[in-house]
């Protein structure tokens, strides 16, 4: 693949990066690591660094193209998995570091099913050490940039190197330090008042997934908590809990 007669491999990358990140994670999940296993993860931590930071490279002149983009209004219903903490608020936003979203940016994700919810935060390590329940929510938006349309990935120079939205964004903070390219498509994308990102999800291709930027709402676009059996009220969800406007 090439761009302007330079090489750009961030397709072959991404795939080196993910090979290397799993090397990493079979020498040190060792019942106990030898120290030629620290040496070899130590190495395969440079290169991982390396590579990281030449697909960073490769990816940021790629941000520019999104002012260009035209978002699509989206109406559609879908899954999301709360924790406990939001328990009595099932449309809380976070605010900390996730796959586009970066600290301090609210963020509300959602799925479309249960069983999305269940693999994206097994994967995450999150399904033991925060409990959580299922919503569903009628969701109608007016500006959503749509990274499953492949006339979207074309626009942003992302057709052929789509694999790069797949990659482990904990592993590329983390571990090699540098700030996924999501993290950075998902602050541009707010700073030019989209109100979310549609995309495909890492954990399962067959499913998409909704980040919606609640702080970009427009006047008609909505987000409305299915509560067919009226059992809200009676487990302390006051109903303005269950809508965002």
């Amino acid at each position: 693949m090439h761009r302007n007669g330079q090489g750009f491999e961030t397709a072959a990358d991404v795939k080196t990066f993910q090979r290397l990140f799993k090397e990493i994670e079979q020498h040190l999940t060792q019942s106990t690591p030898n120290t030629q296993a620290k040496t070899v993860a130590h190495n395969t931590r440079k290169q991982l660094l390396r590579l990281a930071q030449k697909i960073s490279a490769e990816c940021k002149p790629l941000l520019g193209k999104l002012s260009k983009n035209e978002g699509r209004p989206l109406t559609i219903d879908l899954c999301r998995g709360c924790a406990i903490k939001f328990f009595r608020t099932p449309l809380g936003a976070g605010d900390d570091y996730s796959r586009y979203g970066i600290e301090g940016m609210r963020t509300l994700y959602f799925t479309e099913n249960e069983n999305t919810v269940i693999r994206e935060r097994k994967e995450s390590g999150l399904q033991k050490s925060q409990p959580h329940y299922h919503i569903w929510a009628e969701i109608r938006l007016q500006n959503v940039l749509d990274l499953t349309d492949p006339k979207t990935l074309s626009n942003l120079g992302l057709r052929d190197a789509q694999e790069v939205l797949y990659l482990e964004w904990q592993a590329l903070q983390d571990v090699c330090e540098v700030t996924p390219f999501t993290q950075s498509l998902g602050s541009k994308a707010l700073d030019l008042k989209y109100e979310g990102i549609l995309f495909e999800s890492a954990r399962d291709r067959e499913s998409s997934n909704l980040v919606i930027f609640p702080d970009n709402l427009q006047r008609k676009s909505s987000i409305q908590v299915y509560d067919p059996t009226h059992q809200y009220p009676s487990i302390g969800i006051c109903s303005r809990d269950t809508v965002m406007t």
